[in-house]
């Protein structure tokens, strides 16, 4: 088995300490059943620097 490389250990790092902080498990059920996504949680979201991943820098 590979490695993942480090920049993916990184990105993983990452969301799980915004998880912790901003998404704990029960709050996102919740969440799920209400189909909502609190705005100070997406905010947070945003500065963790993981929005538009998949858009490629120019």
């Amino acid at each position: 088995m590979t490695a993942e490389p480090e920049h993916i250990q990184m990105l993983r790092e990452t969301i799980r300490r915004y998880v912790a902080a901003h998404a704990p498990r029960e709050a996102a059920r919740d969440w799920d059943k209400r189909n909502y996504f609190p705005r100070d949680a997406f905010k947070a979201l945003a500065q963790t620097g993981v929005m538009g991943l998949t858009i490629p820098e120019e």
